[in-house]
């Protein structure tokens, strides 16, 4: 039992922005995939749940694929996203929906010759996705205002700490 939880961002917020973010680049038309990471990470899951139901509701010409797992490995990412690809020959668009699925679909992209073809978003950092960002094969990175979330997180543990209610 934790005495707070200091969230980096909402899922609402963060399936809302990778979904406009790629559907924006994809012109808000075509196929896309999630290239996840752990399949049992509970944030992970409810920022697809929220892309699930955001993509059907604001985007309903799109089709959404069944997301994929990769574990932590951007490696195995970059195969599964480059797999998908050899799949689906209409996919457009790409997530990696975590620090190393979102560089490694990039990747995926990349390798293929498929920049400005399929278009990739993920929530990534800043240095890992800075490349990727610069030669096209990423339109966006998302990422939450970590500095923020420094400091939230600081002042909630001082405010424990002093006996204060938040």
């Amino acid at each position: 039992v934790r005495e707070v939880f200091v969230n980096q961002a909402t899922a609402q917020g963060i399936g809302e922005g990778l979904t406009d973010a790629l559907l924006t680049a994809m012109g808000g038309k075509g196929t896309y995939a999630i290239v996840s990471c752990g399949q049992t990470a509970e944030n992970l899951n409810s920022w697809i749940k929220v892309q699930q139901s955001y993509t059907a509701s604001k985007y309903p010409g799109v089709k959404l694929l069944p997301p994929v797992y990769a574990g932590e490995d951007q490696a195995k990412a970059t195969q599964m996203a480059t797999d998908l690809m050899n799949a689906h020959p209409d996919l457009t668009g790409l997530v990696g929906e975590c620090t190393s699925s979102a560089p490694g679909v990039a990747q995926a992209v990349k390798d293929a010759g498929k920049v400005g073809k399929v278009f990739t978003v993920g929530l990534g950092t800043p240095q890992s996705m800075k490349p990727y960002l610069a030669d096209g094969s990423s339109s966006a990175a998302i990422l939450w205002d970590v500095e923020k979330l420094g400091y939230l997180t600081a002042w909630a543990g001082a405010q424990i700490a002093d006996g204060k209610p938040f």
